[in-house]
């Protein structure tokens, strides 16, 4: 009876090392995303990984979903795309 209890234990401590693993990897999963959030919108992306670091990854996205980009960041993404748009008008005349 020893080895089965023994044996026992030793399984859920294996499943709890898996659990915690996974928990850990969703939460730098999670900081990974915060900080490509940020860079897509122009925000500062150390500072917020740091805030998502400090509360969750789920506080950080929701506030950077809320917020959006910066307006630097959006003028200069207009402007990349008129610059893709007129490369396509000049493909298209000849």
């Amino acid at each position: 009876m020893d080895s089965f209890w023994a044996s026992l234990l030793a399984s859920i401590g294996i499943l709890w090392v898996v659990i915690i693993a996974a928990f850990v990897f969703a939460y730098f999963l999670g900081l990974y995303t915060v900080h490509f959030m940020a860079l897509e919108r122009g925000r500062n992306a150390l500072g917020w990984t740091i805030l998502s670091l400090l509360t969750t990854p789920l506080i950080g996205m929701l506030f950077l979903a809320c917020l959006g980009e910066t307006e630097e960041h959006e003028e200069w993404r207009i402007y990349q795309e008129e610059i893709i748009r007129e490369k396509a008008r000049k493909r298209e005349k000849i």
